[in-house]
């Protein structure tokens, strides 16, 4: 089976967009948890909110709202497409989107933060650098191959250790997103071996 890795920053040309660049309000510097794969739990507020990009005047919403801190965030519709499948272990918490006016633009929004990781990469494959002073700290990740035999129970969303801000997605999810018309929706294949 095919994975796919997910933008979460979509469309970055089209500057009718909405777009988010910080983490939710009233996180207490948690917000890291949502960004990767770490569980938030109770930390997460009740009234959730996120701000438009204040110096963008781009205001339309999207099935995916691109953002610059790493989070998943999806509309309703969205969210009930991943929940058919299995994306378990995840936190799935609302969030209200606010324009630039600091007015409600967007009720029907959710994070999305699986739990779950896969280790699923073929370093030898991978065109990994890693820092010079710590060789086993990975500074940047050029190109991903998975190792397909790894893949078998990855279920249909995952992260990865080396890249915790990715997001990955089955090819079934992404058929079912093709079929649904989602908006601002950018995946790119990841080459398997093995």
């Amino acid at each position: 089976m095919a994975y796919f890795h997910m933008n979460t920053l979509g469309d970055d040309v089209d500057e009718a967009l909405a777009r988010v660049l910080e983490e939710p309000d009233r996180m207490g510097g948690l917000g890291f948890k949502l960004a990767q794969g770490e569980p938030i739990g109770d930390a997460y507020p009740q009234d959730a909110r996120v701000h438009l990009d204040p110096y963008s005047t781009g205001v339309k919403l999207c099935s995916l709202l691109g953002n610059t801190v790493g989070y998943l965030i999806v509309n309703g519709a969205m969210k009930a497409v991943l929940e058919r499948h299995d994306v378990h272990p995840v936190e799935i918490r609302p969030v209200n989107v606010y324009n630039q006016r600091k007015r409600l633009h967007g009720r029907d929004y959710w994070i999305v933060n699986p739990l779950r990781f896969v280790d699923c990469v073929d370093r030898r494959a991978s065109q990994i650098q890693y820092s010079t002073s710590d060789p086993s700290q990975i500074v940047a990740v050029e190109e991903l191959v998975f190792r397909r035999d790894a893949l078998k129970d990855a279920g249909d969303l995952f992260r990865i250790r080396e890249q915790p801000m990715s997001y990955f997605i089955s090819e079934r999810v992404a058929a079912d997103l093709q079929r649904g018309g989602f908006t601002n929706v950018f995946l790119n294949e990841v080459r398997e071996e093995g």
